[in-house]
């Protein structure tokens, strides 16, 4: 079974998981297959996980392909990474909102915003997050 060198052992013991590798075994073998994967051991989902809440680009488009073809456990815990990167890259967490890829409730439904307190809806929390990087809240979704 082909995978690539993004879950060769680390120094610390961890899987090393990089964005990258996962959309090469997303590319390679499929999304279905890959999410399937990717959620059968606990190191391996915390680390992608993980990886997503950071925010980086790379790991929102790895959110992006894995959420539509997850279910359950999975598609909650994507959901929860999800809602950790938004504190971190607004933006791009926003866009894929925008996109589809998200849902407004699934992207900011438990979302603790760490300066100010529990965002108390979506639509509040979306709105802070878009503030933060100059976007007022409507205006980032306003379609031209």
């Amino acid at each position: 079974m082909f995978f690539v060198c993004g879950l060769c052992p680390a120094s610390a013991g961890q899987p090393q998981l990089t964005a990258s590798a996962v959309r090469e075994m997303i590319r390679t073998e499929g999304a279905d297959k890959a999410v399937r994967r990717l959620f059968e051991d606990r190191t391996t989902e915390g680390v992608l996980l993980n990886g997503i809440g950071t925010g980086g680009a790379g790991w929102l488009r790895v959110a992006q392909e894995l959420r539509p073809v997850s279910d359950g456990a999975a598609s909650e815990g994507l959901d929860i990474a999800i809602q950790d990167a938004l504190a971190r890259n607004p933006v791009g967490v926003l866009t894929l909102v925008r996109k589809g890829a998200f849902s407004e409730t699934s992207a900011c439904a438990v979302t603790m915003d760490r300066t100010r307190g529990p965002c108390q809806s979506s639509s509040l929390c979306l709105g802070r997050s878009a503030r933060t990087r100059g976007h007022e809240g409507g205006r980032f979704f306003a379609r031209s």
